[in-house]
């Protein structure tokens, strides 16, 4: 089988950073200048099971097909076929990746899934986790020299462990799927930012303003390089997307915090079940977890969420 070329696109932003991905090498890519850019070197996908832990490594490659802008590898591991799917259209400075999994004997639990376990070079001088004000996670950026890296995974709660050069990217679906049917993972990001000089960060507009809900990335700096990158990502993730018409917004208070019990638990899926036979669109969830609530003195606010810088 003949090896694709090789993909090179410029970052709109900063033609100086082109993102490079080898269709037939999926194991490793480049990211920035070539001179002076991030070499990632993928260690594989993992899926936690109640079958045990699927590593790509341990799987069988069965071919892999190329198009413009898309590669998937299919693979198989006793009675599950994995399609890695890994899409870069031609004004893109990122590339997504998912995995498509069918198991063809019984219904299985998905409990995990990693899609990035790798190791970067050079060492970033910094891992900034960018988390919303539920302190959910967003993106990822890696600072280094004139360039950087942003990537994250569509899903509200993914963890970003890094070590090191070493970095992991998982969520848990904690789901069970029935023997046949293919589940579509959410899609992991990467791309390349510039490093522009120029840092945009949350302030006050005035002494007496209070923010109704602290959000604990805000007081942090981000490059406009970083910015413009991010938008241009979420640009893309929204085009061709229907309208989120109809979203279910089970956040405020007095709804439980978090779940205490099986009846609690009960709830929450007669309520789930129910938008989704109305045909919804998007869930937005009170965090399962404490919260305090303001309590009229100056300043206070809806706290959700623990500052990481204390």
């Amino acid at each position: 089988m003949e090896t694709p070329k090789v993909t090179r696109l410029l970052n709109p932003f900063a033609a100086s950073l082109p993102v490079a991905l080898d269709p037939g090498n999926l194991s490793t890519f480049h990211l920035g200048t070539t001179d002076g850019g991030w070499q990632v070197s993928e260690q594989g996908f993992a899926l936690e099971t109640n079958h045990g832990v699927i590593r790509q490594a341990d799987c069988r490659l069965l071919h892999v097909a190329a198009t413009p802008g898309k590669t998937v590898a299919v693979y198989r591991w006793q009675d599950f076929t994995i399609s890695l799917h890994v899409e870069q259209a031609d004004a893109d400075a990122f590339f997504r990746t998912w995995l498509g999994i069918v198991c063809s004997h019984g219904s299985y639990e998905l409990l995990g899934v990693t899609l990035l376990d790798a190791l970067v070079a050079p060492v970033p001088y910094e891992v900034l986790e960018y988390r919303t004000f539920v302190n959910a996670p967003t993106v990822a950026f890696l600072r280094g020299g004139s360039a950087g890296v942003f990537l994250g995974i569509e899903n509200p709660f993914f963890v970003c462990h890094h070590e090191g050069n070493r970095l992991c990217l998982s969520y848990a679906p904690a789901m069970t799927v029935s023997e046949g049917d293919t589940h579509t993972t959410e899609a992991l990001f990467i791309g390349s930012t510039a490093r522009t000089g120029k840092s945009v960060a949350e302030t006050s507009p005035g002494t007496n303003w209070t923010p109704r809900f602290h959000n604990p990335s805000g007081e942090v700096p981000l490059d406009w390089g970083e910015i413009e990158a991010m938008r241009a990502y979420v640009s893309r993730y929204m085009r061709g997307r229907s309208a989120f018409s109809a979203v279910f917004y089970r956040f405020w208070h007095p709804h439980e915090p978090w779940l205490q019990t099986a009846q609690d638990a009960q709830k929450l899926c007669r309520e789930l079940d129910t938008f989704a036979q109305m045909g919804g669109d998007a869930v937005i969830f009170l965090p399962f977890g404490p919260l305090s609530l303001p309590d009229g003195r100056p300043g206070a606010c809806w706290k959700l969420a623990e500052s990481p810088l204390g």
